[in-house]
């Protein structure tokens, strides 16, 4: 426990650092189409406002279908009411997806599926995980609405979205890719017995 509070706290700091860096990026030639303050709320921090989105703790995740690495495809809302769900999001699928693969067998056994969404494809499909799923969004639309996609860049920046089996976020870092070890911790004290990060205070 003491070493997921130090996770969290090196979140929060990381999150406030990026979000100062942004202000002092932002132009005026710059336009921003939605405004979000570099507040938080439980269990997450929002970046500045060249991030699209404005999921909060306890906000309904948005749906989303895409394309597997299989070729199948999958629906968020088709396991609504049945398992709990980590989502991260990454540009590219060139992570190495072996200990995140491992770590999805474990929390699969404890009804928690873990997603990877990248916005693009790589030219040699990744190794078939029984209890990993890698997605595409190669126009950013999901990250853009769980506001992991930066309007500056044009790109998908790392996030992390815990969801409980009722599709609600009770967990989210924008900026941030976990460790595998991270992740099984994050996931299984979050999701499985309740734990709540430490509340920033909102600004609205």
């Amino acid at each position: 426990m003491r070493r997921l509070h130090l996770v969290v706290l090196s979140l929060l700091l990381l999150c406030a650092a990026a979000g100062r860096a942004t202000a002092q990026e932002k132009t005026d030639a710059t336009p921003s189409p939605r405004t979000t303050s570099g507040g938080g709320t439980d269990g997450g921090q929002r970046l500045g406002s060249r991030y699209l989105g404005r999921l909060l703790i306890g906000d309904d995740a948005p749906d989303f279908e895409l394309p597997a690495a299989d070729g199948t495809r999958f629906r968020l809302h088709s396991v609504h009411g049945l398992e709990k769900v980590a989502v991260l999001f990454s540009q590219r699928p060139d992570i190495n997806f072996a200990p995140y693969a491992a770590i999805g067998d474990s929390l699969r056994q404890e009804g928690i599926r873990v997603v990877f969404v990248c916005a693009e494809r790589t030219m040699r499909a990744p190794p078939d995980y029984a209890n990993l799923w890698v997605l595409y969004d190669h126009k950013g639309e999901t990250a853009q609405r769980y506001g992991a996609y930066d309007v500056v860049t044009g790109a998908t920046v790392p996030a992390l979205f815990l969801l409980d089996d009722t599709g609600h976020v009770r967990f989210l870092a924008v900026g941030y890719m976990p460790e595998p070890s991270d992740l099984s911790e994050l996931a299984s004290n979050v999701l499985l017995k309740g734990w709540k990060p430490p509340t920033a205070a909102r600004a609205d």
